[in-house]
């Protein structure tokens, strides 16, 4: 049997003992203090808080040991594929976005709002990941590379592109932020009156957008074994090294009113979890530094949203910096895919045109 498909229902036991405590934290919360799913709130400091974030924690672990290789199906952290100077960005939205909270919180809700700065530029660099993933398409387009369900890997780019594209005019409204036109009739009902689905659904848009990007830049790097079932072989490319989930680390932080959501804290531990069994099996002196420091700020900024987000003057501020962690991650990962098919490009001409 291939070892990745070996022990497979005791991992699904222990990810459903996790979602069973999630579940029954939540329905305690909704019962007897009447919160309703996705509702935001200031973090609850009560003995049912302490005791969730415990349960939470646990439910983590157990996620976290279903999701883990097995020793033998570790591969490299590979540090040298991550792009050059990309750890720091990650840590300077942390410990910014900490201080500014501490020195000036009434004053971050003037540059996180739509058509600001901080806004702006999450669009900018959103632009910045389309143009890496089509020049990632453009190497790809001769891949020799194994495809995924008949899908051929340029396709999987150009779909990533798509996705990407929705995202970007959904941030801008349809252009709305830029042109200033007048909101359409059928979009007047949304919650900020803007050319967008997705304020329809607010909440549940973010919830399903910031776990999304845990999953993909945090727990996939981590939980993605050395070999793999053939009809998934075509996916390896598409996967970041394990060490890309230190530098995706701040997607799971940057939590004030969704501090009490179950899943949010189950992401913040299962990310730091992931840091240190990274630290773990790491042997390289510097390598194991980054991960220190990286999981440190992690840690050491939610304290500071936890015990000074009450200062905001909106409260959801935190929910809009941490829309700039996810394109910034998302950056670093259409790098290295533009590398990796580039350096397949790169082969084939040396093999086709060999040095004589």
């Amino acid at each position: 049997m291939n070892p990745v498909l070996r022990s497979v229902a005791p991992r699904a036991l222990l990810l459903v003992l996790a979602a069973v405590i999630c579940a029954a934290l939540f329905f305690y919360s909704n019962t007897v203090d009447g919160y309703r799913f996705l509702e935001k709130y200031p973090p609850d400091w009560s003995a049912f808080g302490w005791l969730r974030a415990a349960g939470l924690l646990v439910a983590a672990m157990l996620v976290f040991s279903a999701l883990c290789p097995a020793n033998e199906q570790l591969r490299d952290n590979d540090w040298e594929a991550l792009p050059a100077g990309w750890l720091p960005v990650g840590l300077m939205v942390l410990m910014v976005s900490a201080v500014a909270i501490i020195l000036w919180p009434t004053m971050i809700a003037d540059y996180v709002r739509e058509g600001k700065a901080v806004s702006i530029f999450t669009e900018v660099v959103f632009l910045a990941v389309l143009l890496l993933l089509a020049l990632a398409a453009w190497g790809a387009r001769a891949s020799d590379r194994k495809d995924v369900m008949g899908v051929r890997p340029v396709w999987m780019i150009l779909g990533m592109m798509l996705v990407v594209f929705l995202i970007l005019m959904e941030e801008m409204s349809w252009g709305q932020h830029w042109i200033g036109f007048a909101t359409p009739g059928m979009f007047e009902e949304n919650l900020q009156n803007e050319t967008n689905i997705h304020n329809f659904y607010t909440h549940r848009f973010e919830a399903a957008y910031y776990s999304a990007a845990v999953m993909a830049f945090v727990v996939l790097p981590f939980a993605w074994p050395r070999s793999v079932p053939d009809f998934a072989a075509g996916l390896s490319v598409f996967v970041p090294p394990p060490a890309f989930a230190v530098l995706a680390l701040p997607v799971c932080g940057l939590f004030y009113e969704t501090w009490n959501y179950v899943f949010n804290q189950v992401w913040i531990y299962l990310g730091l979890l992931i840091a240190v069994h990274l630290y773990r099996r790491e042997r390289d002196a510097d390598a194991r530094r980054k991960i220190v420091i990286m999981a440190s700020a992690l840690v050491l900024s939610q304290v500071v949203f936890l015990l000074f987000g009450h200062g905001l003057r909106d409260g959801h501020e935190l929910t809009e910096i941490r829309e700039i962690a996810i394109p910034l991650a998302f950056v670093a990962y259409s790098a290295i895919l533009f590398v990796r098919f580039r350096r397949d490009r790169a082969y084939r001409a040396d093999l086709a045109h060999p040095a004589e």
